[in-house]
């Protein structure tokens, strides 16, 4: 059997762009986005939780109808004293964007705003009567108390 009987062609490979087809598929991009209106969606608030969508307000706590509504970190408000405060969805950002939400939920700065979320409530659960073993007056719960303010004198 002769092998040189058979041909191969290259149809099988891909053609390579060129650089107009490149810069073409580039601008026609670029349009798209410009065009494009993004919106807030809901669902990302059972994806996100904490996550708050509302309208401006004024000083007297009047909406402001001039101004987009915005979305917001509600987690990062409650501790600003840990969030980033220069982030846009500590500010409130207009930016429907599910990378911006992805990008502050992933921060280590928002990370820290839920552990301190979540100890307050883990403390709860000690303090609640008839929570299992622990009573209001326990010795472990009388110890948590000193340990808390022996961190509060310092």
């Amino acid at each position: 059997m002769d092998l040189t009987k058979f041909s191969f062609t290259t149809s099988g490979k891909k053609k390579k762009k060129t650089k107009d087809e490149e810069e073409s598929k580039e601008k026609k991009k670029k349009e798209y986005e410009l065009k494009r209106q993004r919106t807030y969606l809901p669902s990302w608030e059972e994806e996100f939780l904490g996550l708050k969508y509302a309208a401006h307000t004024d000083d007297d706590g009047k909406v402001v109808e001039s101004k987009p509504k915005t979305m917001m970190c509600q987690t990062c408000k409650d501790y600003p004293d840990l969030a980033d405060r220069n982030c846009s969805m500590f500010i409130g950002t207009s930016a429907f964007r599910k990378d911006t939400l992805i990008a502050d939920w992933k921060s280590n700065l928002h990370r820290k705003c839920e552990e301190k979320k979540k100890k307050p409530d883990e403390m709860k659960k000690l303090e609640a009567p008839g929570s299992g073993s622990f009573s209001q007056s326990g010795p472990l719960l009388s110890c948590v108390r000193k340990m808390e303010k022996k961190m509060k004198t310092k």
